[in-house]
């Protein structure tokens, strides 16, 4: 299969953090030097991924004119801003309505998760799987969503942010073109929230790839502070 198109969410308004930014979107913070998505995409393009779309909402300005100043061999690199605010999975929808893959690798422009995406994308080698995601080990998933899934890791249900250890999504998903039709069509739009459920409830078969991996969402000030130190160790997944 060839590598999917990586769809980078970065249309949030960064709220909680956006006294820190300077008036950059949150992927912009500047993390080590340089940007904190200039470190995502060079994740993404060291793990095989060559097709790269930024999906801009807030400052899509300032996201333009960065994905225009980057360059890499062999490495198509653009960002489509929203017309207006869609959501997560609005957002991805109109960033990818002309673009012609069969496969699609989300991911969020303000997290990062040291995951082998080349074992990740395998996934979809089993062609009875319609899509994936990353889910990870937490105790303390008060942030992110809660994964329950069946003995061979297919995906039952998933809860948005409620309390409690367990299983967390990553906040990374795999998708085939053909479920792209299943979204609902109500905006603004969220994957966790309105697109998984709708997918299970069609019957579809999502996996769940547990890994155990360093990871870190800087969406808020005690952990946009903390961004340096996990760089610094864990850069060697970007270069």
């Amino acid at each position: 299969m060839a590598p999917p198109t990586a769809v980078i969410l970065a249309g949030g308004l960064g709220t909680r953090v956006k006294h820190l930014l300077d008036g950059r979107p949150k992927s912009l913070a500047i993390v080590l030097g340089k940007p904190f998505l200039a470190w995502l995409i060079a994740y993404l393009v060291r793990q095989g991924i060559t097709d790269v779309i930024v999906s801009a909402g807030y400052r899509a300005d300032m996201l333009t004119e960065f994905c225009a100043g980057q360059s890499a061999p062999n490495v198509r690199l653009r960002c489509i801003a929203e017309t207006e605010p869609q959501g997560t999975a609005g957002g991805f929808l109109e960033a990818t309505a002309r673009e012609p893959g069969e496969t699609w690798l989300v991911c969020n422009g303000d997290t990062f998760v040291g995951a082998d995406l080349k074992v990740f994308i395998k996934e979809l080698d089993d062609h009875t799987i319609d899509g994936a995601l990353i889910g990870l080990h937490s105790d303390d998933p008060g942030r992110y969503g809660n994964l329950s899934c069946d003995e061979q890791s297919n995906l039952l249900s998933f809860h948005e942010k409620t309390a409690g250890g367990g299983l967390v999504s990553a906040g990374v998903y795999l998708l085939r073109r053909t479920l792209l039709g299943l979204f609902p069509q109500k905006r603004p739009l969220s994957f966790e929230i309105d697109v998984f459920p709708a997918l299970l409830r069609a019957g579809k078969k999502i996996r769940v790839h547990k890994v155990q991996a360093p990871f870190i969402d800087i969406g808020t000030e005690q952990t946009l502070h903390a961004a340096e130190s996990f760089l610094a160790a864990n850069q060697h997944y970007c270069t």
